[in-house]
């Protein structure tokens, strides 16, 4: 919704940028805020478990590159294969250009082929995974403040990523309040008191009232208090909140599967929708009525695309998590390394949602 109303003005006036609408801009800054939240929220708490069991700091990372880099090349290679059709380049300056997107675009997401507004094609989602990346690199740092042991390579290699992305990468310090706030709510969710009232008809109103009061008071969700307000909200639902049960029906349990392919995809489906099947000059002269349509015909074909990359691309090679962790460590024992020691650790599965987060509980869906 907010990348297609993005699109819908794109095509007439040639500018791209955020909607003219709150609640278009909240469809996408919001749920980005929440999605970091999420992340905040699941891998503190295995942090917290490290003082008890020791953590798997291999399998945590070879988990995140598997969970989110098969689908971001296969996205990427079909922004690179939209690009080729379209224009040619000389080899050497595509291999260039080519670089900085296989980063996770870390090193920064230029014009591929000589096109402009190459991010478009996939409608500029990529820079969050920058900030996931970051984070992700920091937990060795938080396991130590925590008093968690962390073995050296990954307390020096931590050290070293966080300092490049504070120097170099100019990361707006607002998002990691997101973060933050998820961190904050796994306090929250071990009082008996928020989570015996947390499942409450009163709570899911609290939920509502504070998502319209986002929407109404900011232009943007980066901001102090729209992200003050959306940690209330986020709390909520990790004590247990399903808002008036919406979160815990079959089919949020699926749409939670794919979200991660639907992220990473929409913006190719529009794209190709919109240059190759009716061509900008004709979607530009669309009514509003007609475009809406038009996303309406493109939202089952963007979940089915999903459903088949869950299947065929994430869920397999999630399923290598385990077997090539065991044969990293059969090769190379990194626990015989010398660790900094300052208390126990926790084993690390795969990380996954607590269904809490999308429909409840008890179980758990993979985290996107």
């Amino acid at each position: 919704m907010h990348h297609a109303t993005s699109w819908y003005f794109y095509l007439r006036n040639g500018s791209w940028g955020p909607p003219d609408s709150n609640l278009y801009i909240h469809f996408g800054q919001s749920s980005v805020a929440l999605f970091f939240m999420i992340s905040g929220f699941l891998f503190y708490s295995k942090l917290l478990e490290g003082r008890k069991k020791p953590i798997n700091w291999t399998k945590l990372y070879i988990s995140r590159v598997l969970r989110l880099g098969p689908l971001y090349f296969f996205a990427v290679a079909l922004v690179f294969l939209i690009i080729a059709i379209m224009v040619n380049e000389p080899p050497m300056t595509l291999l260039k250009e080519s670089l900085h997107w296989i980063s996770f675009t870390a090193l920064g997401s230029p014009n591929i082929n000589g096109i402009d507004g190459t991010n478009i094609v996939i409608a500029g989602v990529t820079w969050s995974l920058r900030y996931e990346w970051v984070f992700y690199f920091s937990l060795p740092l938080l396991a130590l403040a925590l008093q968690v042991s962390v073995p050296i390579p990954y307390l020096l290699l931590s050290s070293a990523v966080v300092a490049i992305a504070v120097l170099h990468m100019h990361l707006a310090r607002i998002h990691f309040v997101s973060f933050a706030a998820g961190i904050a709510a796994v306090y929250l969710v071990r009082s008996d008191y928020l989570r015996g009232r947390a499942s409450s008809a009163t709570a899911s109103t609290v939920v509502l009232a504070c998502l319209v009061v986002v929407v109404i008071s900011s232009r943007t969700a980066y901001g102090i208090i729209p992200l003050l307000l959306l940690s209330v909200v986020f709390a909520l639902i990790a004590c247990g909140n399903n808002i008036f049960g919406l979160l815990t029906i079959p089919v949020s349990r699926l749409l939670g599967e794919l979200t991660y392919g639907m992220y990473l995809l929409q913006g190719m489906v529009l794209f190709v929708v919109f240059k190759f099947l009716i061509g900008f000059k004709a979607a530009a002269a669309l009514t509003p009525l007609q475009y809406w349509l038009v996303i309406l015909g493109c939202t089952p074909l963007l979940i089915l695309i999903s459903f088949i990359t869950f299947k065929t691309i994430e869920a397999p090679a999630m399923s290598f998590v385990h077997p090539l962790s065991a044969w990293l460590h059969s090769r190379w024992p990194w626990y015989s390394i010398a660790k900094v020691d300052t208390g126990a650790f926790t084993n690390l599965e795969t990380p996954m949602i607590p269904i809490q987060s999308d429909t409840g509980e008890p179980q758990s869906s993979p985290e996107t």
